[in-house]
């Protein structure tokens, strides 16, 4: 048997869901989405996956790949079912296009279920999204509600064909979002706030110890 049938045995019905983002740092909202759908038994696995270069962000100011994805290993590690990736940095991609890492993901994980993990904010704007029709027709998408309200999806009626717009309606999963993001909470460690109740102990001795976000 060739190593790649198996491989195809090995991830076949597995889903793996892809939590791709800056990271920079992990948040508890990020840790929320991870335990939440692993929980509810939607997914097998977790894959956080730290972009190289987001399309929707200024590359320049982030931390460095080694330092992001370092954070995110002290989360995900810690977390039953989580798992990181380093395909972006592998693959060099600029910018990081959930489209293309998942394609990427796919070779790596043959015979497995991918799965986009995101919150409704990133929902409502998929339409943005490079290969968006693309994205939406081939991967499962798991979305978690704002403050657990469902009833406030706004997605865009004259992009989405009848189909696709059904789907991704029904995408939008019960439960809790946590209103946090990294970019509020980089400027709260700025400022030298005191985070210890918005970030994991861990990934904050990390911070601390070089000197990040100052």
């Amino acid at each position: 048997m060739t190593l790649t049938c198996c491989l195809e045995k090995t991830f076949a019905g597995k889903r793996i869901a892809f939590l791709g983002g800056a990271f920079d740092p992990p948040h508890p909202g990020h840790e929320m989405l991870a335990r939440k759908v692993l929980a509810l038994d939607l997914s097998d696995l977790v894959l956080w996956v730290p972009s190289w270069a987001p399309p929707h962000k200024e590359a320049g100011r982030m931390s460095s790949f080694a330092h992001r994805y370092a954070m995110t290993r002290i989360v995900a590690e810690q977390i039953p079912g989580c798992e990181v990736s380093d395909i972006e940095a592998r693959k060099c991609f600029d910018p990081s296009y959930s489209y293309k890492v998942l394609e990427a993901l796919q070779e790596e994980y043959p015979g497995a279920e991918l799965q986009l993990l995101i919150g409704q904010d990133s929902l409502e704007q998929l339409h943005t999204w490079y290969c968006a029709e693309a994205l939406a027709e081939r991967y499962t998408i798991l979305a978690f509600p704002r403050k657990g309200n469902k009833e406030t999806l706004s997605l865009p009626e004259d992009f989405w064909s009848s189909k696709l717009l059904r789907k991704l309606q029904n995408s939008l999963i019960e439960g809790g979002y946590v209103e946090i993001s990294s970019t509020d909470l980089r400027k709260e460690l700025v400022k030298g706030s005191n985070v210890e109740h918005i970030i994991n102990k861990d990934v904050l001795s990390y911070i601390e110890k070089h000197g990040l976000y100052r």
